[in-house]
């Protein structure tokens, strides 16, 4: 069989595949009805003259897909051999493709024609954030963190991440979200294209714990703020066993899915961000138990509000009373990250008051990002102040606490 042929047969499955499938090499041998030692001598010339790259599996688990860039042709080369190649998949190039690919057929679908002109699925495009607008009153954006967020449809369940303007992520000026042409390639052709519309070109960079995970096959480096919080919170609950006390925070699954659903606020407006902040304010200060207050002697209507009936909005807050009842309790405990949050707090909700007489609600203001950021901050140290207290008197460090946050590596920007 002749050089063209082989290459033709290549084509023709990784274009006829469902994702855009590498032909596994080992198939490949078996339609030519030859081994793989047989096969090598004509699959070379092919790589040599970069009308094929063959995937191995070392650098990306999954070789039936071209996830990362091809590696050098040399370094391509030297693992040609039978052993190596049981797993490998081999790829038609774009030179080649370019030539034969019928781009009409993908007017509608400007990404999935990148990959059928072989770019790699791990291509990452960036997008001004006001692309989820659409999506998030659609109430299709399920999941949102400070990290990443995800898009469902009928038909496909499509991932995003976070990214910034730049080639090294840091601290945002410009605040960027991101989608690899693997997920960009599941959306349906109007979507497509409202996305090719909406791209930001630019050298950026996504979230370093999708980047590295995803790219590197590395493991996370710090934990969502968001989940920190979480896991402090439920930490607290599991220590106040051991002072014979009930828990503290009560999880209403709803509620800790709003405020992840309003993560890192993609279009920072002034109603997504009070979105944010009544579900902030729900988890931090209404989701208390009874019992507990009840437990330290200071449980009355003002505090906990019976259900069905409007909420009335105490001089002091939950959080103060608990801060007081630690204090007398434990003279080691420091009051100060309790206190800053509530004031913190107090002090949002008057300047939201204040703004709300001039702005318009879907007004953008990227000073909103920063005060999520704040919040989410104190919160955390607030909550953090009570489980080191409560570890410190009971001699308890709890395994399940995630060693992320025990390490305290959060995520905060």
């Amino acid at each position: 069989m002749t050089y063209a042929a082989i290459l033709n047969r290549i084509t023709r499955f990784y274009l006829g595949s469902k994702n855009f499938n590498g032909m596994p090499v080992r198939s490949l041998a078996d339609r030519l009805e030859i081994n793989l030692d047989e096969l090598v001598p004509l699959i070379a010339p092919l790589v040599e003259r970069e009308q094929v790259g063959i995937v191995y599996g070392d650098r990306h688990p999954n070789p039936h897909i071209r996830a990362l860039p091809d590696e050098p042709v040399p370094s391509q080369l030297s693992k040609l051999r039978t052993d190596k190649l049981e797993q490998a998949c081999v790829y038609p190039l774009r030179p080649y493709l370019e030539q034969v690919v019928n781009k009409d057929y993908f007017i509608e679908y400007p990404y999935a024609l990148e990959l059928a002109l072989g770019s790699p699925q791990y291509t990452f495009v960036y997008f001004d954030p006001t692309v989820l607008d659409h999506y998030v009153r659609q109430d299709l954006c399920t999941h949102l963190s400070d990290v990443e967020g995800i898009l469902t449809f009928a038909d496909a369940e499509v991932h995003f991440s976070r990214a910034v303007l730049g080639k090294k992520y840091s601290p945002p000026c410009t605040e960027l979200i991101a989608m690899n042409l693997g997920h960009l390639s599941k959306l349906s052709a109007t979507d497509q294209q409202f996305w090719h519309i909406m791209a930001f070109p630019c050298d950026g960079s996504i979230h370093p714990d999708v980047n590295g995970p995803l790219m590197e096959g590395a493991l996370r480096e710090r934990i969502s703020i968001f989940d920190a919080l979480v896991g402090e919170m439920e930490a607290i609950n599991s220590l106040l066993v051991h002072f014979g006390k009930p828990e503290l925070f009560l999880f209403k699954a709803a509620h800790e899915r709003k405020l992840k659903h309003y993560g890192f606020l993609p279009t920072p407006s002034y109603d997504h961000f009070q979105q944010f902040f009544l579900n902030f304010q729900i988890l931090m200060f209404q989701n208390v138990n009874p019992a507990f207050l009840t437990s330290i002697g200071i449980l009355d209507r003002s505090v906990v509000n019976r259900p069905g009936t409007r909420s009335r909005r105490p001089a002091r807050t939950v959080l103060e009373f608990t801060n007081e009842w630690l204090k007398d309790n434990f003279p080691l405990h420091t009051e100060g990250p309790l206190q800053r949050l509530v004031e913190f707090v107090k002090q949002t909700r008057r300047d939201l008051q204040q703004s709300s007489n001039f702005l318009h609600t879907s007004h953008f203001d990227r000073t909103l990002l920063h005060l999520q950021r704040r919040l989410m901050w104190h919160a955390y140290h607030a909550v953090k102040s009570i489980r080191l207290t409560l570890e410190h008197y009971s001699g308890i460090l709890l395994e399940e606490l995630h060693p992320l946050v025990r390490e305290e590596k959060v995520w905060v920007v």
